[in-house]
């Protein structure tokens, strides 16, 4: 059969010139859908990020905010009821109660250099941990996590002090104290058991509040020799007092034992120094507990009844040092808000807890009312204002008033000698709301993106350097990491 040149030339395919054109085109095409699919990962890529940064600092803010407005809880004061005389008893700055190192709520401004959580001497101390220089480390005390146990109408506790001590003394806690008002025991017994079994054992402080007058309190050492958490039927059929209670809604109570010895000097010392917050109405009808230091020791009163308890805790919120290589200074820094509790007053740490990963700062601003008008609380009351004779709001600005100024501004006795480094000092000064900050950055760097240097942020100058362990560091010498900032207002009304 003989083929026709028309069917040869349908049976060639392409020429190598329309394959070139075709896959030149095909080239074309790929390529700008290449771009396009980069930029869509890329840009998807970087929302994740700042999704993740921005869910970062709402998280670290509700964990702040949580714990801020449970400040106080079970009768810790914010701040100083009723200071001492000076003349007679001098507070400074760093004396417990007076601001801003209260008993609820306590604040390290713009921490230095060389500080560390616990503090220590030991260079070889793997437990503590490097704090951002120029972050603030904010402290709150309180009954937190566990609830306030209640009695109708209190337990006399006169017969318990001999000699300004109190020898271990057994107490019923029951879960109710009413046919309605239930408090479960549940969450005392497990972290009461929890620091039984901790290797060294944790020393536990209780809280005694008498509801009869609001301001007094006594703080307590748990005895564990003498603790029984095993729920058992109350010795008393109505503990609360009144009618005894029916057979389905019978109380079940555990046993403390509680104490205030001076056996451990560090607790009683520092247990005490929490109580001096106390204020009696009626000095008459108090008690006097000694507190460790030989012939000169100091004493504090406490009430000769208490209404309800609860287990006092605190917690530290801070900015941790982190590397992207764990301990390697050389690399970058990778900070964490980190929350920290110790055995009140004292450096003994607990326990402690990232919060969350990348947040580089915690600023802390405090709002207070100069005026000191008794039961005004709250922002609308903080005038936050240029002019410094007005303005009500600390630790916001590099700038604050000289100590002399201040000193006249708010007209208050002041210890003959003050500290000379700080700027401002008033030891009658009581929290009213914080204004909480925190810079959070993404876990990643955007090569296309440079953001904007940090600069001021509340008192502290982020675009200088810092040392952490003898090694310079600036926030600003890598702007590739997006980063965002959050603030909250935390009203301290809660705490009245």
């Amino acid at each position: 059969m003989t083929i026709k040149p028309s069917q040869r030339r349908g049976r060639r395919g392409f020429s190598l010139t329309e394959l070139l054109v075709v896959m030149s085109m095909l080239a074309v095409i790929m390529a700008g859908l290449v771009v396009i699919f980069q930029n869509s990962t890329r840009l998807a890529f970087n929302q994740t990020e700042l999704a993740g940064v921005q869910q970062s600092l709402r998280i670290s803010h509700m964990e702040v905010a949580r714990y801020v407005r449970m400040a106080g809880a079970g009768g810790m004061p914010v701040t100083w009821n009723n200071l001492p005389d000076p003349d007679v008893t001098p507070v400074t700055y760093d004396t417990v109660g007076a601001f801003p190192n209260g008993f609820a709520v306590a604040l390290t401004n713009n921490a230095p250099e060389d500080a560390r959580i616990p503090e220590t001497d030991d260079d070889d101390d793997e437990s503590a941990h490097w704090v951002i220089p120029g972050s603030d480390v904010l402290t709150v005390r309180g009954v937190l996590t566990t609830p306030v146990y209640f009695w109708k109408p209190g337990v006399d506790i006169e017969g318990w002090v001999e000699d300004g001590v109190i020898d271990t003394q057994t107490l019923e806690i029951p879960d109710r104290i009413n046919m309605t008002y239930h408090r479960p025991l549940d969450p005392l017994i497990n972290r009461i058991e929890e620091a039984r079994g901790r290797d060294p054992q944790v020393p536990l402080a209780f809280i005694g509040r008498d509801l009869m007058n609001p301001d007094a309190y006594v703080i307590f050492r748990l005895d564990f020799a003498q603790t029984d958490t095993t729920l058992k039927d109350c010795t008393s059929d109505a503990p609360a007092g009144g009618v005894p209670f029916p057979d389905d809604k019978k109380p079940k109570c555990i046993t403390l034992g509680l104490k205030f010895d001076k056996a451990e000097e560090d607790f009683a010392k520092a247990f005490g120094n929490l109580m001096l917050g106390t204020n009696l109405t009626d000095a008459a009808n108090s008690l006097s507990l000694t507190l460790p230091g030989g012939s000169t020791a100091p004493t504090v009163r406490i009430p000769k009844r208490i209404s309800s308890i609860g287990l006092l805790e605190e917690y530290r919120f801070y900015v941790r040092a982190e590397w992207e290589v764990p301990g390697d200074k050389r690399t970058r820094l990778t900070p964490a808000l980190t929350r920290a509790e110790f055995v009140p007053g004292t450096e003994q740490l607990i326990d402690r807890v990232d919060v969350v990963e990348n947040v580089i700062d915690l600023q802390v601003a405090v709002g207070i009312d100069t005026d000191r008008i008794v039961g005004a609380v709250g922002k609308d009351l903080v005038t936050e204002a240029e002019d410094d004779s007005a303005d009500e709001v600390l630790f916001n600005d590099p700038n604050d008033l000289p100590l002399d100024e201040k000193k006249a501004l708010l007209q208050v006795k002041l210890p003959a000698d003050p500290p000379e480094h700080v700027a401002w000092f008033n030891p009658e000064l009581e929290y009213h709301y914080l204004r909480i900050t925190t810079v959070a950055e993404t876990t990643r760097p955007d090569l296309n993106h440079r953001a904007p240097a940090l600069g001021t942020i509340e008192d502290v100058n982020r675009r200088q350097s810092f040392k952490i362990d003898e090694v310079d560091y600036n926030y600003n010498e890598d702007l590739r990491y997006r980063r965002r900032m959050l603030t909250t207002l935390v009203d301290m009304r809660n705490l009245k």
